[in-house]
């Protein structure tokens, strides 16, 4: 395993921890595989927010037992990521390949101010007839 797939394998297990999908999207969002990653690790961001709530508004006993299962989760995932393989639960996998995490490549893919052709420069009319 050379250096660069590595990099790629640690990014792919980083994503599974909140917020931290950002990271693996922008960097190797290109790749099929770490979308795929950085998509389940968006998920686990929402899924990540759920114990909040409800250890804050319910039961924290109950919120702490969420807490257990998501970390047990995200464990998993990210241990199977740094294998280079894919925890696949069907019902969470369904949902995270509809999170459109590439409209975030494609807004820092166009250029920030767009530079005018010459056929789209205007010539002022005084100089036009010389």
């Amino acid at each position: 395993m050379n250096q660069e797939e590595k990099q790629n394998r640690l990014l792919d297990a980083l994503s599974y921890l909140p917020f931290l999908f950002i990271l693996n999207t922008l960097q190797n969002g290109k790749n099929e595989g770490a979308m795929w990653h950085s998509k389940m690790g968006a998920l686990a961001t929402a899924i990540f927010m759920i114990p909040v709530f409800v250890a804050a508004f319910i039961s924290v006993f109950f919120g702490g037992m969420l807490y257990g299962f998501f970390f047990l989760y995200i464990g998993l995932s990210a241990f199977k990521a740094w294998n280079g393989d894919k925890l696949d639960v069907p019902a969470l996998s369904k949902i995270a390949t509809k999170i459109p995490l590439e409209l975030i490549l494609k807004k820092i893919d166009k250029p920030v101010v767009e530079v005018p052709t010459s056929s789209q420069i205007v010539k002022p009319t005084a100089l036009a007839d010389t």
